[in-house]
């Protein structure tokens, strides 16, 4: 789950950090992103069915993540899926003859989630639960696959939170896990959202809010990885990293205003994630998300490597 809402957020012009001038410990900041999110509760149920370039790249990670869940083998796996949002990846999966148990910090969310499991007649095969990512209330070694869409960028502590994930995994369970990319083609080149003008924005912000000429952001914004700051963290909770892509090349922005019409986007948005896919240099690690599938090393692996 990337949390942004259809039609009014843009997926590439965000800092690679947390946006917060209220909030000071890691409680009030995950109640400003609970509030944002509960707030936003109702986005969930409809967002693979909106229109335009955005809802398909959602439905694109979406299917990207049940093909590689597919790939991995038995459909008795089981499944824990943190931040199950409205319950759309959960249901899917259900579908498959998974037996999913969702998870997220709000009540909203996981009633959306119970809602649509009835709806769609696959309440036998999910389960879901109120629980925090950082600390998950499960014994060690009780998941075959742990799934986790859009979910770190939002985590005040992810190297906490994929620790909880490795432990709640068998040895040698796998993770699949997306988030957003710091380095987009799609904002590379806005010098209002490129990482590379970053070291000046913020003394520049500063002064201006000093100055009152802007006001202070009091927004929670997602926090932005580098694939390879991504893949550091995993190693260092027990994870192996297996396969890793990029997806979604849309909206092109210049001073945080969209560069191309709707139908435009979407074509350009096509073609890339074609080159993409074939693992063309440097559009490959360009896309706007990272999808990755990781194993946990078990502890009989990790201690042979170190002999």
């Amino acid at each position: 789950m990337v949390r942004y809402k259809p039609g009014t957020h843009d997926f590439s012009c965000f800092p690679h950090f947390f946006e917060m001038t209220t909030a000071n410990t890691h409680a009030e900041l995950q109640r400003v992103v609970d509030r944002r999110f509960h707030n936003e509760a109702s986005v969930w149920s409809d967002i693979y069915k909106e229109p335009g370039v955005i809802a398909e790249i959602y439905r694109l990670r979406r299917d990207r993540a049940l093909a590689i869940i597919e790939q991995l083998g038995s459909s008795e796996a089981r499944i824990l899926e943190i931040g199950c949002g409205a319950g759309l990846l959960a249901a899917a999966l259900a579908r498959r003859g998974y037996r999913v148990e969702a998870t997220d910090r709000l009540e909203v969310m996981t009633r959306l989630t119970s809602d649509l499991a009835a709806t769609e007649g696959v309440s036998d095969r999910i389960t879901t639960k109120m629980c925090d990512g950082h600390e998950l209330p499960y014994p060690d070694r009780s998941f075959d696959v742990v799934v986790a869409l859009g979910v770190l960028p939002w985590l005040h502590s992810p190297e906490q939170a994929l620790r909880e994930t490795a432990r709640v995994l068998r040895d040698g369970g796998q993770l699949v896990l997306t988030t957003d990319n710091r380095w987009p083609v799609t904002s590379l080149f806005d010098p209002l959202c490129s990482p590379l003008t970053k070291s000046l924005r913020r003394p520049v912000r500063n002064v201006l809010q000093a100055l009152g000429v802007v006001k202070q952001r009091q927004k929670t914004r997602p926090c932005l990885y580098s694939i390879r700051r991504v893949e550091k963290m995993l190693t260092g909770a027990g994870f192996q990293s297996v396969s890793g892509s990029t997806l979604g090349f849309a909206p092109f922005v210049f001073l945080k205003r969209k560069l191309l019409p709707e139908t435009t986007a979407r074509y350009v948005h096509a073609k890339l994630q074609s080159l993409s896919d074939r693992r063309v240099p440097f559009i490959r690690l360009a896309g706007i998300e990272y999808i990755i599938l990781a194993k946990k090393v078990s502890a009989s692996s990790s201690n042979s490597t170190c002999d």
